[in-house]
């Protein structure tokens, strides 16, 4: 029988016969049948948990339900908030070819904005019709675009890579160690 999920494996529920019991303090029991360690478990306070089902014997363990649940909740919350300061955000801003300086500012404001907050940002900036046979002047906004913003952030190594008609460089906060 193999289980995964031991929430379910308290007290009488306890599918084995016979198992081995280790006491809330770590005190080991040995092998004992399910009533006696049920009988034990009771005169001393505790509830039963099966927290090895899987192994030969199975191993279950004196808790207090209350105490065990609420542990249990604590941790889960923990993994979540630490899951929370994990995830970074990909913001976009898009560049055109024609773009005038001070529009340039403005979106480089936008743009150190989202990389204080510690998200990255998808820079693209799309080539049309005869903007296509001049890639160069594409790479020298995107270029002005950096400088701007050279202080706070890194770029991808990819930096003179184009697909198509669109250009594309991400930007990355710097660490703190990473500053001269």
């Amino acid at each position: 029988m193999a289980f995964k999920n031991n929430d379910n494996l308290w007290n009488s529920n306890i599918p084995f016969y016979e198992f081995l019991l280790i006491g809330n303090e770590g005190t080991n029991y040995g092998l004992m049948k399910k009533n006696d360690a049920l009988k034990k478990a009771e005169d001393l306070g505790y509830d039963l948990l099966c927290i090895s089902p899987n192994a030969k014997p199975p191993v279950c363990k004196m808790f207090k339900f209350d105490t065990y649940r609420f542990e249990q909740q604590k941790k889960e919350k923990e993994v979540k908030k630490a899951q929370k300061l994990t995830i970074v955000e990909e913001k976009e801003i898009r560049l055109s070819v024609v773009i005038d300086n001070n529009d340039i500012k403005t979106k480089a404001n936008k743009a150190r904005k989202f990389l204080s907050n510690g998200n990255k940002v998808k820079v693209t900036l799309k080539y049309r019709g005869r903007e296509l046979h001049n890639p160069e002047a594409g790479f020298e906004v995107i270029t002005k675009f950096y400088k701007q913003l050279e202080d706070i952030c890194i770029y991808d190594k990819n930096f003179d890579k184009k697909e198509k008609n669109i250009q594309t460089i991400y930007l990355f906060p710097k660490k703190k160690n990473q500053e001269n």
